[in-house]
């Protein structure tokens, strides 16, 4: 029998994504751990954990709630049925104040329904970052010419930040901030 496991994203690398260099994230896309230099992995690690340690204690107001007050982040889902990386991202930018549009293939346009890249496009348009909960290479693409940053929601949930046992919220707290160039 052969294990079912989520889908993977596309390494990063193939499309010659920017790589991230001494955490500066502000602005760019996040689509693979492996864009990520030693500095930057590490950067993400300190936030991920001060936003954890923060959210764990009495401190959650030293965490400033409304962080993302004016920000919009689009998360773009194959559907809105239960979809763990989905929510976890809704959580954190509710936590932190921002708004979210949700938009999934279930979503109509008239007359036709719009491809997965027309609603990047108008998410992009409408957000200041975009949210990818479905793994398509033609969607990692677009990435590399994005006038907003994008983030592949998978990325909590990979193997690095499983052995620091990390609530993935906390950690798309953290890459919500990074890319959105917010202070902690």
């Amino acid at each position: 029998m052969v294990e079912k496991r989520p889908p993977t994203p596309p390494e990063a690398s193939e499309f010659h994504l920017e790589k991230i260099v001494n955490g500066d994230f502000k602005g760019k896309s996040i689509l693979s751990l492996k864009q990520l230099d030693s500095a930057s992995l590490l950067k993400l690690s300190n936030v991920t954990l001060k936003i954890s340690q923060i959210d764990s204690g009495p401190l959650w107001s030293s965490l400033p709630s409304a962080l993302l007050r004016d920000d919009v982040v689009g998360i773009l889902c194959k559907n809105l049925s239960f979809n763990l990386p989905r929510i976890s991202f809704e959580k954190a930018v509710t936590r932190l104040g921002g708004a979210v549009i949700l938009a999934s293939a279930d979503d109509t346009s008239i007359p036709p329904r719009e491809s997965a890249e027309e609603a990047i496009m108008g998410l992009q348009i409408n957000c200041d970052l975009v949210v990818l909960t479905d793994p398509q290479e033609k969607l990692f693409k677009m990435a590399k010419t994005s006038p907003r940053p994008i983030i592949s929601a998978l990325l909590s949930y990979d193997p690095k930040f499983s052995k620091l046992a990390i609530d993935p919220k906390h950690t798309n707290m953290a890459l919500l901030t990074l890319a959105l160039g917010k202070e902690i």
